[in-house]
């Protein structure tokens, strides 16, 4: 993906109406292997690096764009969220509909990328992850009952 991609800043176009993207990071094991040890048992060395990757697909489109990032900042993970929704028809006009699970960085990638022509919104996914730890707090007494009014909201 990062041999094919190519630099995209916002165009001047007019672009599709909607579009909804996504980002999301997580950790990969990587393993390297030494040469400099004799015992077998000991030349696998773990490490973890972030994956991110980035999606954008015009809505009612069900063909999205890719890209991603390995061992990047947050800075390329956001420039990779742009060119997806630019070579999905990002244009002057079109909104932005970004979806995560709520992380600072997505939120702030989604703000310097797309500015004004974005909004951001966390998946019902988290929401209830997020708020199943606060239904301890909020109501110790009856969580399930509270956690399932939470969702019908």
């Amino acid at each position: 993906m990062n041999s094919q991609r190519e630099s995209s800043t916002l165009p001047v176009v007019t672009g599709c109406q909607q579009q909804i993207v996504e980002i999301d990071g997580c950790m990969l094991p990587i393993v390297t292997t030494r040469t400099d040890i004799g015992d077998k048992r000991k030349k696998n060395i773990l490490h973890w690096k972030e994956a991110r990757l980035a999606l954008a697909h015009e809505e009612g489109n069900i063909t999205p764009k890719f890209d991603a990032t390995f061992g990047g900042s947050v800075d390329d993970a956001g420039h990779s969220l742009l060119n997806c929704a630019v070579t999905a028809g990002l244009g002057i006009n079109t909104q932005i509909h970004g979806v995560g699970d709520g992380a600072t960085w997505i939120a702030d990638q989604m703000k310097k990328r797309f500015g004004s022509q974005a909004s951001y919104l966390v998946d019902f996914y988290h929401v209830c992850e997020y708020l199943g730890g606060a239904s301890k707090i909020c109501a110790a007494n009856d969580e399930k009952n509270w956690m399932d009014v939470q969702e019908k909201r």
